[in-house]
């Protein structure tokens, strides 16, 4: 493609990675269409000048377009040069992504869309830019469970963070009178979970007004109920919560530092800041903050490196920079270079290393010199000289960028070396000296130094040394007249060359006496063959050939199927089903005798051996792998408890394929199966002798039909009930599957749905957990070997209530937003005074309803507080179950208004006794209240108290204080003395401070 121009891809509209898919015709049309609509914009007067100027240089380049578009080898460049162009565009989406602890890049929602629209490349789609990207558009891996962040969640409406918070937050509400030791960091799980009984069966028990937030306290405690039983879970939830306690700052600090991406070292500063000196998985907390960035759409690197991005001056990619990347991962093109003295990484362009001075350019000199020797030693086929250049560059200058091309142009040749130099060795161990000095002559063309190689000039000069000896031996042969020793002479040349031509002549025409009478049996599927030898067996061996259907030819350059020295051979690799043929010669001093002994035919069988049996309803089902060679598997089955059985032998007739159904099968009967292999040689059909197999079939239960399921209220868990005492498996499934027949495979089982794990097991029922969801499917299943036994299903509807709900105070109103389950169709706000609501149709309550496309226009809803300090709403989400609107379980919030009355008091020392200092407390509250809630007195040694746990409690109304016309004077006796000046009022509930504050005086007020 030109560099002053536009792709053509691009402007025509086509996407250059579907090259494949575009026909000259298709494009040819959208050419001839951009062409008609620039024509009409460069004449629209409304465009710019300067946009009218840009379309006329394009529709210049019209018939540019048609011919480089019917060009095949241009075309094909003009997509690739697209695809770069696409390629290095697409690195632009890593800058708005946040990389996960894992390393894999997570898209943020909307940046692709974001993307194409700027791109402005017809045909072009999101998706294929996100995979030039290389990003793996995947969410984050949950923290902990979907239990554990739901009872979080609900720890979170009673401002908990830990189990031990809401609990002992109950122990110590005296009102409750719940006496037991309160629990600390180090409680186990059992002390946690005997708390756990104590409190909830206060809380189920007590008087509304005694606990004004029960329903909060109840929900609450339910969410803890379905993990308290599991060692895991409910040490997730500890570890979870003071994780999310401790990280409370730090997500903070975050918000406020957010603008630029943060850094693996910021996190680290951040992880170091908060979890150090605690017992705090640290892991948890980088998996915390990567949660939160992932809400909150902050870039963030959570991976163990650090990632940086820079642009490629070259194709304007933006790629990952760092010590370990060289080049750009778009173009090839050299980013940063490694010194090959110090190895300090640096800039390319640099003409010296800024570390150690090493001169690039020298260096760079001294590996093209270095090449170009290279390439002479590669015509020469000095494979090792040329190698050892390559290493030379590599030291000199690591760099080069020839240096791969010359590892490729090296390989096939050092290849074809290695071959040569393998046959040279061969030649010589079987001392065939005449055909090794010819291997190495006709190799001289390729390899022109080869006998630079000191092993293999002394080979070489060995073999023509040899054959020399060889030669002058066959010569002195061919003019002796005396024939007693002629013979005697080529026997000598043979055995200094082995296959001198000349002397190998003469030898053939006195070939070693032939073996006889050879016998061939078969022995458990081998073949053992036996011949007799000949009487003179000076020098002699025995080469075995093998032939099929027919006996071997042979000649000079038949490779045998062995070579012995004696006289029994065992052949173990037959083929089965095959006629085989043996002919064994006799071999002396490199000839073959001219005759030889033959056996045959003989055949072998393989037998049927890899058989597994399992049971499907009314039968069982066979699985086999049929023999090589053989032509089809025969079975037939006997019924009895024996092999011999008492019953009929039934062929049970089968397509030929793998594996056999064999229906009408009774329960609890053995079956024993005989399988036979056939073999087809030559127009007749041969049998093995057949292997049998038995299996007993089970007898099938029958079927549960009368399964009843009920929700448990009081821990959010489900009981289902059976009669009859078989082993009863559970299945569920958000979606009704299809099944067939009685039974139904167990793997299949697992593959559709999940089994449920139950709580409790009874005899004829147990108890168990469903997933959050709209609908579960529950299937009852009697496991019967492979297979099970299916019974009648049924639908428990298992409503999944709004998740993430925040509010928010905007004026007297309050804007409540939330996650919307999968499948809820509307909200339901049910909103009371002080009471919560009893159901969504609660007659006493203001009802707000609606529906998902409505919040979704407003992404909120908002609550009038109207003349009301506090209001509490309950959140149903409206369901649809097959026509019927089901609600889910309420989600209860207590909101108050910003509205708060100021509290002033004062105190006064009114005198001492024996029983203490008397101390009068003035209060005077605004707005005419009637009461206020429970207070105490915080006292401190030094300084004044800022919170309430800051000091040593001297005093606690327990129950709210009365006012008359907004005031009251309290008195109390403190039995040691305390400075007033340093004591100070709180409220022990946080919820108290939404309707009243403090106004503390000072010191020169008391």
């Amino acid at each position: 493609m030109a560099e002053d121009r536009e792709n053509y891809c691009r402007l025509i509209g086509l996407n250059p990675l579907k090259e494949s898919t575009y026909t000259y015709d298709a494009i040819e049309k959208k050419i001839a269409a951009k062409e008609g609509k620039w024509k009409k914009e460069s004449k629209d007067k409304q465009n710019d000048l300067d946009r009218r100027f840009l379309i006329g240089t394009w529709l210049d380049m019209v018939p540019d377009m048609y011919r480089v578009m019917k060009d095949p080898v241009l075309r094909s460049k003009e997509f690739e040069a697209g695809k770069k162009i696409l390629k290095a565009k697409a690195t632009r989406l890593n800058r708005d992504s946040i990389i996960l602890h894992d390393g894999n890049r997570m898209l943020l929602p909307g940046t692709a869309e974001n993307f194409i629209k700027k791109l402005q490349w017809d045909g072009v789609s999101k998706d294929d830019m996100i995979n030039l990207a290389g990003i793996k558009n995947i969410s984050a891996k949950p923290v902990v469970s979907d239990k554990v962040i739901s009872a979080f969640k609900a720890l979170q409406d009673v401002q908990s963070f830990t189990p031990m918070d809401v609990l002992n937050d109950l122990i110590g509400n005296q009102d409750l009178e719940i006496n037991i030791s309160p629990l600390d960091e180090g409680s186990s799980l059992t002390q946690i979970r005997a708390s756990f009984e104590a409190c909830e069966k206060r809380v189920g028990t007590v008087r509304q007004e005694v606990l004004p937030n029960q329903d909060s306290y109840i929900q609450t405690l339910r969410s803890l109920k379905l993990l308290l039983s599991s060692d895991h879970e409910l040490s997730n939830l500890v570890k979870y919560g003071k994780c999310m306690r401790v990280l409370g700052p730090a997500k903070q600090m975050m918000d406020e530092d957010y603008g630029q991406p943060f850094t693996r070292e910021y996190i680290d500063d951040m992880i170091n800041k908060f979890v150090r000196n605690t017992n705090i998985d640290p892991q948890m907390a980088v998996a915390i903050l990567e949660d939160y960035c992932v809400k909150k759409k902050y870039l963030a690197n959570f991976s163990s490196k650090e990632s940086k991005l820079t642009t490629c001056v070259y194709c304007d990619a933006l790629v990952e920079t760092g010590d370990n990347i060289m080049c750009c991962s778009v173009c090839g093109a050299s980013i940063k270079t490694k010194c090959p003295q110090c190895g300090t990484v640096q800039t390319s362009g640099n003409k010296a290393c800024i570390k150690c001075g090493f001169d690039f350019q020298d260096g760079f000199n001294k590996a093209k010199d270095l090449e170009k020797k290279f390439r002479i030693a590669m015509s020469y086929g000095m494979v090792d000289e040329a190698a050892d250049c390559i290493a030379k560059i590599e030291r000199i200058y690591s760099t080069y960028p020839a240096i791969p091309g010359m590892k490729n142009d090296l390989k096939p040749l050092s290849a074809k070396y290695a071959e040569l130099i393998n046959s040279i060795d061969l030649l010589y161990k079987q001392r065939k000296f005449y055909a090794l000095r010819s291997t190495i002559d006709d190799s001289k063309l390729d390899f022109t130094k080869i006998l630079n190689n000191p092993d293999i000039e002394r080979k070489y000069d060995e073999a023509v040394q040899k054959i020399t000896e060889a030669d002058g031996i066959c010569g002195r042969a061919a003019a002796s007249k005396d024939h007693s020793n002629i013979m005697m002479m080529y026997v000598t040349a043979v055995e200094i060359c082995p296959d001198h031509p000349v002397a190998k002549a003469k030898m053939k025409e006195h070939p070693p006496e032939s073996p006889a009478d050879a016998t061939v049996q078969v022995r458990e599927g081998k073949a053992l063959i036996k011949f007799a030898v000949p009487e003179e067996r000076t020098g002699m061996t025995f080469c075995i050939f093998r032939g099929k259907d027919s006996l071997p030819v042979v000649t000079d350059d038949t490779v045998p199927l062995t070579e012995i020295p004696g006289s029994v051979f065992l052949d173990k690799t037959m083929d089965p089903g095959v006629d085989v043929y043996y002919s064994i010669y006799s071999k002396r001093w490199g000839i073959l005798s001219r005759e030889a002994a033959s056996c045959g035919p003989i055949m072998v069988f393989k037998e049927v051996e890899n058989v597994s049996i399992e049971p499907i309803e009314g039968g069982l089902r066979l699985i086999y792998e049929k023999p090589k060679g053989s032509s089809k598997v025969r079975v037939w089955r006997k019924e009895g408890t024996s092999a011999a059985g008492a019953g009929e032998e039934v062929e049970i007739m089968h397509d030929g394929g793998n594996v056999i159904d064999d229906y009408g099968l009774k329960g609890g009967v053995k079956y024993h199966y005989l399988f036979v292999a056939e073999y087809k040689n030559k127009g007749r059909i041969e049998r093995s002798m057949g292997n049998a197999f038995s299996f007993t079939t089970t007898k099938l239960p029958e079927p549960v039909r009368d399964m009843e399921i009920r929700w448990n209220k009081a821990d959010g868990s489900f009981t289902a009930k059976w009669k009859g005492k078989e082993k009863v498996v559970l299945y569920s499934s958000p979606k009704k599957v299809n099944m067939f027949g009685r039974t139904v495979r167990v793997d299949d089982l697992n593959a559709w749905m999940k089994e449920i794990q139950p709580l409790e097991s009874y005899e004829n029922g147990m108890r168990f957990l469903l997933p959050d969801g709209a609908v579960q499917y529950i299937y009852p299943m009697i496991p019967a070997g492979k297979v099970a036994v299916r019974g009648k299903d049924i639908m428990v509807a298992n409503l999944k209530p709004f998740r993430d709900v925040l509010k928010t105070m905007s004026g007297n109103d309050c804007d409540i937003t939330m996650t919307w389950p999968n499948g809820a169709e509307m909200a339901v706000f049910v909103i009371k005074d002080s009471s919560v609501a009893t159901g969504p149709d609660d007659m006493d309550a203001e009802r707000i309803t609606i529906t998902r496309e409505g919040y979704n226009k407003d992404k909120m809803v908002r609550i009038p507080m109207g003349n009301s300090k506090k209001r509490v709403v309950t959140i149903y989400a409206m369901y649809d179950v097959s026509g019927e609107k089901m609600p889910s379980r309420g989600m209860t919030l207590d909101i108050y208004s910003g509205a708060s009355s100021k509290v002033r008091y004062s105190m006064a020392v009114e005198g001492e006794s024996n029983m203490g200092t008397k101390i009068a407390l003035s209060i005077t509250v605004e707005h005419g209240a009637k009461e206020l809630p429970p207070i105490t007195a915080v006292a401190v040694k030094e300084g004044i108290p800022l919170k309430i746990n800051d000091g040593e409690s001297i005093w606690s109304s327990i129950k709210p204080i009365p006012l008359t016309s907004g005031k009251a004077v309290v008195t109390f006796i403190v039995k040691d003395k305390v400075d007033i000046n340093k004591t100070r009022l709180f409220f022990p509930k946080e919820e108290d401070y939404n309707g009243f504050k403090f106004i503390h005086p000072l010191n020169k007020e008391r």
